[in-house]
Formats: structure tokens, C-alpha cells, sequence
């Protein structure tokens, strides 16, 4: 059996379906997780130190990553070829640089996400002001009463722990008596 000749066809394929792939992002991509738009200086240059070492497309992959949470979605957002994503998104969360900018950016956001005592008194005080300044007295006893419950002088349980020692006096099983 004589087959055609189509090697005019191939390249034309092959160059469509290398249009159709997404371009390596640059390392200036506004690429920015959620909850971290309000970066401070400090916490800027820890993210630009992190990502420093890699290449622009591994940059765009962290940055996909955390913002998608699927390796397999990052890498083809960040433009690697989609013909075996998942082993290719292995291959590159695999890569110790990889791994130390995602652990590094996993860390700040913890620290991010800490809301302390003293965050929560000083909304607490925050939200007094604001009843204060717009005369809600409602707001403001509300305010207040959180506060104290805050502080563990209010409390919404009934605290039924006994301090001191109990007896118990249980019946014989025989029948008999326990005096």
C-alpha cells in the first residue's frame, strides 16, 4: 500500500500548534496571590529574593501555584508544553529551587494570616471609635461587650467546673448498706 507524502502539512501543524502555546511570562509578571497585594518593602524583597534564582518561567509557576494550588494548572499557565503536564508539573515542583521559593511563600502567607490578642483588641478599640465618631451607642456597648469577652470577663457558657473535693456514695450491689 502507497502512502501520501505530507511533510508540507506537518510543519504547518507544528507551527499552529507552537502559536497556539502560551509564552514564557516575563520576570516582571504582575502575577500576585491572593491576600498578598499589600506587601510591605520588607516582605517584597523576601519574594523577590526567593523567586531570584530561578528562571522567569519557574517564577510564574511558583506564583501560579500558590495562587491556584495545581501544579498541573501552574505549569500550563506558565507556558510549559501541555503534551504531559502532570509529568511536567512534577518534574519542576520536584526542583529543590522549586520547592524552597514554595515553602518560602507557604511561610509568609502563614505569617500573614496570624491574628493575635493584640490585632483583636486594637479592632476591638478600632470599632469603638468608629460607634464614637458616628454617635451609635448600640455599636459602641457591642463593642464593649466583645471586648470584655475577649478579655475572658464575659463569658457566653455557663462554667459548671468544680473546685474542691466531691464524694459519691453508691449502693452496695448485695443489697446492703453503705454505713
Amino acid at each position: 500500500m502507497k502512502t501520501k507524502n505530507l511533510p508540507a502539512v506537518i510543519p504547518q501543524r507544528r507551527k499552529a500548534s507552537l502559536a497556539a502555546r502560551p509564552t514564557a511570562p516575563t520576570v516582571a509578571d504582575p502575577i500576585t496571590p491572593a491576600g498578598m497585594a499589600d506587601l510591605t518593602p520588607a516582605e517584597q524583597a523576601e519574594l523577590q529574593a526567593l523567586l531570584a534564582p530561578l528562571s522567569p518561567r519557574r517564577q510564574a509557576f511558583v506564583r501560579h501555584f500558590i495562587t491556584t494550588s495545581k501544579a498541573s494548572e501552574a505549569a500550563r499557565r506558565s507556558g510549559y508544553a501541555v503534551g504531559n503536564v502532570k509529568a511536567t508539573a512534577w518534574r519542576i515542583s520536584s526542583h529543590p529551587s522549586v520547592k524552597k521559593a514554595l515553602e518560602g511563600f507557604r511561610q509568609l502567607i502563614a505569617r500573614r494570616a496570624v491574628y493575635s490578642f493584640e490585632d483583636a483588641s486594637r479592632d476591638f478599640a478600632e470599632a469603638a471609635q468608629f460607634a464614637r465618631d458616628t454617635g451609635n451607642a448600640t455599636a459602641l456597648a457591642r463593642s464593649f461587650e466583645l471586648r470584655a469577652k475577649h478579655h475572658g470577663f464575659l463569658s457566653d457558657k455557663l462554667d459548671v467546673r468544680h473546685q474542691g473535693d466531691v464524694a459519691i456514695f453508691l449502693p452496695d450491689r448485695m443489697g446492703g448498706d453503705n454505713g
